[in-house]
């Protein structure tokens, strides 16, 4: 079981209190490092820009926030696109059961065969004469 979700949203957090401390470069690492661990992390990079852009902000800390995410991911990313290529960005995607086999774990395989017809009864509305 991956965890990598947690770490990503922990420098996620970490990042925007740096940000709010006014150090775009360590905020910008951190998220860098978060799209490390996960490539969507990115998606982040707008919301810190605007979190981060005030009245009179100079575009350097913008920019050395946005450049520092970016040297930095592509740097957790480098060896794998190094080796895999654009192959590194696809992923594996499992066959789905068919549908009765989710339908016989959701029903006899759960509740037996009379836990199943005393559901069924349960549901089925009585008929109205």
């Amino acid at each position: 079981m991956s965890l990598d979700h947690v770490w990503a949203l922990a420098l996620l957090i970490v990042g925007f209190d740096l940000l709010y401390r006014k150090r775009a470069i360590p905020a910008g690492v951190c998220l860098g490092l978060a799209a490390g661990f996960r490539l969507t992390s990115l998606c982040f990079l707008p919301p810190f820009i605007i979190a981060r852009q005030r009245p009179g902000e100079a575009v350097k800390r913008l920019t050395q926030l946005g450049l520092g995410s970016l040297i930095v991911s592509g740097l957790c990313f480098g060896p794998v696109a190094w080796r895999y290529g654009v192959g590194a960005l696809t992923f594996y995607d499992p066959p789905y059961p068919s549908p009765s086999l989710v339908g016989y774990g959701t029903s006899v395989a759960v509740w037996g065969v009379a836990g199943t017809f005393g559901l069924a009864a349960a549901v089925v509305p009585p008929e109205s004469s």
